[in-house]
């Protein structure tokens, strides 16, 4: 059932199909009711935007979110539609440009519509079916790692945001992010899988960086819990100078000292006891030479050794 005290109809036209929306803050709904569309539509609440209700496949994960929002778990598309200036869809990205196509197909983008998906990689294009009807085409990602709902809710006042669109309209979209209080920019959809691309790299490899690193203590016989408790304090040391002084003089340890004795002992110790994490230990060196090099404590002779020493074929193979 749709609590029809919730909604604020809007006029329309039939003859035209043009919505005549009200002034003041526009209505937001959602489609799709996942972990970012709810985490969303809770944040954009808690900083007093409008945010209508959701449409969902799923008509338990509609309800769900409506109930955290105080809002509506509509019945249909056509509802939502009808009931939101601006509509969010936040649904898996390979269903970005299905729903962008439904919409159209049904008739329910009408003019002045302002559409938005939240997809780090795909640009404004996914939507570009719901132009010919005159709406008005954005992707506004946020840059920052959605775990559970109430964690991501607590922790989004700390994100950056991406815009990418149309021209006309984009200030509205800006006063999204603009009353949340969150910094933000603006890119080329020619840029956007370059700039996804370096999110991954940052966030999910990360990730990946510090299960190549835990590996090294397993080998020494800590288990999982006992390296995370152990490394904490020099990872979070390491972020927080990273984010106080930049990567080049945030960088530590031998390659920034030019130390080649530690680097061929770190060499020795992994050809005899973990020969698997050779490769890529090898391959970061290398790739931090020249971030040491520009910290200016490296000089060319320090730096030739230790790329030979790491360039040395592993003597197991």
């Amino acid at each position: 059932m749709i609590n029809l005290k919730r909604i604020c109809h809007a006029f329309s036209s039939s003859e035209k199909g043009i919505f005549y929306f009200g002034g003041g803050i526009m209505r937001i709904g959602f489609i799709g009711a996942g972990l970012v569309g709810t985490s969303l539509g809770i944040y954009f609440k808690n900083n007093r935007l409008d945010v209508v209700g959701y449409y969902s496949r799923s008509k338990s994960s509609s309800e769900r979110a409506s109930i955290l929002t105080d809002s509506i778990a509509f019945d249909s598309l056509q509802e939502l539609a009808d009931n939101s200036e601006i509509l969010f869809i936040t649904t898996p990205d390979d269903a970005i440009e299905e729903v962008s196509n439904t919409l159209c197909q049904k008739n329910l983008v009408k003019q002045g519509h302002i559409i938005i998906h939240t997809s780090g990689v795909h640009t404004s294009e996914s939507l570009k079916n719901t132009k010919e009807r005159r709406a008005f085409c954005y992707s506004l990602h946020p840059l920052f790692p959605f775990s559970t709902i109430e964690h991501s809710v607590k922790l989004l006042k700390n994100a950056f945001f991406t815009l990418e669109g149309d021209a006309e309209k984009i200030e509205e979209v800006e006063k999204i992010i603009k009353t949340c209080g969150n910094p933000y920019f603006i890119i080329s959809k020619e840029q956007k899988p370059l700039y996804h691309a370096g999110a991954s790299v940052v966030s999910n490899y990360l990730v990946t960086l510090l299960d190549f690193g835990f590996k090294f203590f397993k080998k020494v016989g800590l288990q999982e819990e006992e390296t995370i408790k152990a490394l904490f304090a020099l990872i979070t040391a390491t972020i927080e100078n990273v984010k106080n002084n930049g990567t080049v003089r945030a960088l530590t340890g031998p390659i920034a000292r030019g130390d080649a004795g530690t680097i061929a002992k770190h060499k020795k110790a992994i050809s005899e006891f973990a020969p698997e994490l050779d490769e890529l230990y090898s391959i970061l060196g290398i790739y931090t030479l020249p971030i040491a090099k520009a910290k200016g404590k490296l000089d060319l002779k320090k730096e030739k050794e230790i790329f030979n020493i790491l360039k040395e074929e592993n003597k197991n193979e």
